[in-house]
């Protein structure tokens, strides 16, 4: 693909054709829209040197000195003479053998002889000289090409035209000439290379005298010992070569050489002269490696947590260290410090760190390191880690508080805001009155949070019971935030009144991939509901997951059947739920028949009512 930019703004003509717009179907087709062109004239068109490819700086077009012509219709021809080459903008070497090229159309009947002399100027006119006088034989009502040949004065100027005069036998001029174009004489030097002090990671940057040609540069550069990764890279100007390098070894010193393979620009090109070189010496800067907090941690907030890193300097004995944090993954630039700068002696350290009140899952600590030199390093935790301040809360729950009707023989579920200490919760745990046989299975929710399933031995009829959580219980978080006040949950085994009940109503697909997530939809269930509550079991009814929601996306991971139960709750606290049952296959013999309320796929859903 071309560069759009460069390669429009390459195109010339003789005589000069006005452009109306440009299109690119492709990267690499242009279609021009040509305006305001003579009748039966002949058009010598091109693409200048400064058309490129689309990499960076980009690669000039190989064949950019070759012309294309085209002659326009209708009208009287008329006797002219048009220069081909050059046309303005190239850049051409002094003492370089060149040829100006041109064509003449006789639009008379008879032969013609016509002397055509080429001349050229310079610096605003006032110097020049002549380049040579041919003569060209052309055919009546004919047209044909001729050229000097001329080699480049050894000058510098970037305002060189060169002039083509025809006289016909009756002594009638016709005249044409370049625009505007180059001839550079002097060769090109290296004025800088950056930094003096190399880090192993910075980039080296080399300055030269005037634009070069890019490619042939590139493949002069060596560097001693040799090192991978070389990337090469210019301003627009090419004048500034940027290589980038996979490191350099800390305190080595390095040799940057240029081949007499390195010219300048133009065409064919000013050479470098011969090789030269620079060393390049490499800093022997700190480093320092942040051990913890690493990533993963989940810390409570207003708890005293350690900050521990490790430090290198084959110069210095003491380094300055300064700790910060950032509560969204650094974009904020790690703005908010912990302490410093601190005087740290090389070698391992620690700091012992209040960690702030606040809620963030993308918490970051940065350590930064500068000896006396001024040369620094940083660390920063490897991942992110959590800050939690909020203690948990109970999201959900089956049965609600102030439900009637459970099932004496039914499970109990606690769904949570957050991931909890689940030995907390269970010390913790009190029901009243105490059925006895209390278990306690957990899962996590569709909904990130952590769900506690009791089961217990079968409670009374017609009983109210209340399940409680005391404040010892605390969420995942270290070393824990626990429950603001106890969590109460009451309901009864009395049957409710058969007022408006609600009726549950769970869809899902009855064959589902393995792996693949699948969507269970409760939207369709009636009254006033105020908690939708997913159970997922195997088909030996051991339970495998809690979902939150009116509607609730899972992934079976191993192949089986499986009952999923939808539990409504209104706001009266009355139960009711639906259940349907789910074959997860493999995924080549998986289809995606959906369960519906008349059982209308290859299994039904089974309606178990409350009450």
């Amino acid at each position: 693909g071309m560069n759009k930019t460069k390669t429009e703004r390459a195109f010339q003509s003789a005589p000069p054709a006005l452009v109306l717009s440009t299109a690119w179907p492709d990267p690499s087709t242009i279609v021009l829209q040509l305006e305001r062109l003579r009748s039966a004239t002949r058009y010598v068109w091109g693409f200048g040197c400064t058309a490129a490819d689309s990499s960076d700086p980009g690669n000039p077009l190989a064949n950019c000195q070759d012309t294309h012509d085209f002659t326009t219709e209708s009208g009287i021809p008329t006797t002219s003479i048009r220069l081909l080459s050059p046309v303005g903008g190239e850049s051409w070497t002094g003492g370089s053998a060149r040829s100006v090229r041109f064509s003449i159309t006789n639009a008379e009947p008879a032969t013609d002889v016509f002397p055509v002399n080429t001349t050229y100027r310079y610096a605003g006119g006032t110097q020049g000289g002549s380049i040579g006088i041919v003569y060209v034989t052309v055919p009546g009502g004919g047209t044909l090409d001729g050229q000097v040949s001329w080699t480049a004065p050894v000058i510098d100027a970037l305002d060189v035209i060169v002039n083509v005069t025809a006289t016909n036998r009756s002594g009638a001029t016709f005249w044409d000439e370049s625009g505007l174009f180059e001839i550079d004489s002097t060769a090109p030097t290296i004025t800088n290379v950056a930094p003096a002090l190399v880090h192993p990671s910075d980039p080296v940057v080399v300055t030269f005298s005037e634009p070069m040609a890019s490619v042939l540069t590139q493949t002069a550069v060596s560097i001693s010992p040799s090192v991978s990764g070389l990337v090469f890279s210019w301003d627009g100007a090419r004048s500034v070569l940027t290589i980038r390098h996979s490191d350099f070894t800390i305190c080595a010193t390095y040799v940057l050489a240029f081949g007499s393979d390195a010219r300048d620009d133009s065409d064919p090109g000013k050479p470098l002269g011969p090789p030269v070189s620079w060393p390049l010496q490499v800093v022997c800067a700190p480093t320092v490696a942040l051990l913890s907090p690493n990533g993963g941690e989940d810390w409570t907030g207003g708890s005293v947590h350690t900050i521990r890193w490790v430090t290198t300097d084959p110069d210095d004995t003491s380094l300055a260290l300064t700790l910060a944090y950032s509560l969204d993954g650094g974009a904020d630039g790690f703005s908010t410090a912990i302490a410093g700068p601190l005087v740290v002696p090389t070698g391992g350290g620690s700091y012992s760190w209040t960690v702030p009140r606040t809620d963030s899952s993308s918490t970051l600590i940065r350590v930064t390191v500068v000896d006396p030199a001024g040369n620094t390093a940083t660390g920063t935790s490897a991942a992110v880690f959590t800050i939690d301040s909020t203690p948990p809360a109970l999201l959900v729950s089956f049965p609600s508080d102030g439900a009637a009707g459970h099932k004496t023989t039914q499970d109990l579920w606690f769904a949570w805001t957050e991931r909890v200490d689940r030995t907390s919760f269970e010390g913790a745990f009190g029901l009243t009155p105490d059925p006895g046989g209390i278990r306690f299975e957990w899962s996590v929710s569709n909904l990130g949070g952590d769900v506690l399933l009791v089961s217990h031995d079968p409670m009374k009829s017609r009983t109210t019971y209340t399940a409680t959580f005391g404040t010892s219980a605390k969420d995942g978080s270290d070393p824990g935030n626990a429950l603001a006040v106890p969590v109460a949950v009451r309901f009864t085994t009395q049957p409710p009144p058969a007022v408006h009940p609600p009726v549950a109503l769970a869809v899902g697909h009855h064959q589902v991939p393995v792996g693949e997530p699948t969507t269970f939809d409760g939207t369709g269930s009636s009254g006033n509901i105020r908690d939708y509550v997913w159970r997922v079991a195997d088909n030996h009814g051991n339970f495998v997951a809690v979902l939150v929601g009116a509607t609730a996306t899972y992934t079976f991971q191993q192949q089986g059947r499986y009952s999923v139960t939808l539990f409504v709750t209104d706001v009266n606290g009355t139960v009711d739920d639906d259940t349907i049952e789910i074959a997860s296959l493999p995924r080549s013999s998986s289809s995606s028949s959906r369960c519906t309320p008349d059982g209308s796929g290859t299994s039904s859903s089974t309606r178990r009512t409350a009450g």
